[in-house]
């Protein structure tokens, strides 16, 4: 009996003495998860990537000391030559609210399809895109505005971003 007991005790003390400890890398903890799963969209050109990237990394800590109370809402805007973004951060640097606009983009491969059925012989003059994200009711807004032109006439059309006509 008494062998039984030195084995696991022999066991644990090689264990203890011959251990290694492995310094694992820093946890980053996204609390803006809603945004990031929201936001995410393939057909979206690098640029507003980029853009919606920064808006979930941005680093508020410099800004809480100027927060009074924990209603306190600070907005930051990100401007690319495309358009900008306005993205409202809380005290804890939390997402609150984004507003996007931006002009002439990459238009999704749906709304591309619903103009070439809809409109086969129009071409495309210019474009915007609007997003609006809002942290309450966690939903997304993203609309297309598109001005499209045949011959001498000009009509615009707004779409979402499935490609629905509005």
């Amino acid at each position: 009996m008494k062998s039984f007991y030195t084995l696991p005790v022999a066991l644990v003390c090689s264990f203890l003495l011959n251990g290694q400890t492995i310094q694992l890398q820093e946890t980053y903890i996204n609390s803006n998860i809603s945004y990031s799963q929201i936001a995410q969209n393939d057909d979206l050109p690098p640029s507003i990537k980029k853009i919606e990237s920064k808006i979930l990394t941005y680093d508020f800590k410099n800004l809480q000391a100027l927060y009074d109370n924990n209603d306190d809402v600070y907005t930051v805007t990100f401007r690319l030559p495309e358009g900008k973004a306005v993205a409202s951060y809380d005290k804890d640097g939390r997402i609150v609210k984004t507003v996007e606009n931006y002009q002439n983009v990459k238009l999704p491969t749906s709304v591309l399809n619903t103009i070439l059925k809809q409109y086969p012989d129009w071409n495309i003059k210019e474009d915007q895109y609007y997003l609006s994200y809002t942290k309450d009711a966690p939903s997304l807004v993203q609309i297309y505005k598109i001005k499209l032109e045949k011959d001498n006439k000009t009509m615009s059309i707004k779409t979402n971003e499935k490609g629905d006509i509005l």
